[in-house]
């Protein structure tokens, strides 16, 4: 009986150093293959543009010292301080970029940049953020929620913490989090996709951890975009409801380049009147909000807020060119 008794020992010895080493194995952070932390220099020396396949800083290099184009940008901007319609034609898509590579070349001179897939099309859809001269979070859009779940679960070698969380301009969405080594990750399923999901994942620092807990995106380094379409082809795509297409609010969010903070009525902090207030919105092909409407939130607090919102400003959604 004492030989068994000390076999068994030597086992439960044996075993618990393993066990232990598989808790505290640090998580797979590549995505695409960059990881979380890399140099903004080292994303890009290997980023792609997703159509030409070239690569995304000697692309953007090229775009904005293109002397055509700086005209373009400079003509754009003349008609639009003169209150006029600068009218872009589809094959001046290299346009549209012009304010995505100034998030590039904000990334690797170490500010705050949203970058996404379309111009790091290895990492698929969604957005990568930056800060500080590196990579800092991740905001990608799985096609399964059920294959995002597992998919981390192999990353952080154990099951995520399940609940409800109701991010800003949602209803409570289940969501799957990890949390380890200053890092957090958090699957959400993706109200406005059939079976999709939202990932987030990303160091806990500033300026992105409000972000990976759930808030909207901080701003980018770059808030200045050229206008790109008619206002008569805004005013059709608001006009006419089969036109709209639905974009991930994830995706929304990585496009948001100017935001408004709602001024806190001074009438509602004396009365101790708080919430959150929920709105719904169209955004035209300019990235202008062209039509706010209040869901619901403190009747005190919805004026602000939708004033605030109304200035808010995107990227234009660019789908199949």
């Amino acid at each position: 009986m004492k030989l068994i008794m000390r076999s068994i020992f030597l086992w439960m010895l044996l075993l618990l150093p393993i066990s232990f080493l598989a808790q505290t194995t640090s998580p797979d952070l590549r995505f695409g293959g960059h990881t979380l932390g890399e140099p903004a220099d080292v994303f890009f020396s290997t980023a792609k543009v997703s159509e030409s396949k070239q690569l995304t800083k000697d692309y953007c290099k090229t775009l904005l010292h293109d002397a055509k184009m700086k005209e373009k940008v400079q003509q754009a901007d003349d008609v639009a301080k003169n209150g006029g319609v600068f009218t872009v034609n589809k094959k001046d898509f290299g346009f549209l970029d012009v304010g995505n590579c100034k998030q590039v070349m904000a990334a690797l001179n170490g500010e705050q940049a949203h970058v996404g897939g379309r111009l790091a099309s290895e990492i698929g859809k969604g957005s990568a953020f930056f800060a500080a001269g590196r990579l800092s979070a991740f905001n990608l859009l799985p096609d399964s929620y059920a294959e995002a779940v597992s998919d981390m679960e192999r990353r952080f070698g154990a099951p995520g913490q399940k609940g409800n969380v109701s991010r800003i301009g949602w209803a409570a969405v289940q969501e799957v989090r990890w949390e380890r080594d200053g890092v957090l990750a958090a699957v959400w399923k993706n109200v406005v996709s059939d079976g999709g999901a939202i990932l987030v994942v990303g160091l806990l620092e500033p300026p992105y951890d409000s972000f990976l807990r759930g808030t909207p995106a901080p701003e980018s380094s770059v808030t200045t975009i050229p206008s790109t379409d008619s206002t008569e082809a805004c005013q059709a795509t608001t006009q006419d409801a089969s036109k709209r297409s639905h974009v991930p609010q994830g995706v929304m969010l990585g496009l948001l380049v100017h935001r408004v903070q709602p001024v806190y009525p001074e009438s509602a902090k004396q009365n101790g009147i708080q919430g959150a207030v929920v709105l719904t919105a169209i955004i035209d092909e300019c990235g202008h909000v062209a039509d706010l409407q209040p869901v619901s939130g403190p009747e005190e607090l919805i004026p602000a807020t939708v004033t605030a919102v109304k200035q808010w400003r995107y990227r234009p959604f660019i789908s199949s060119g």
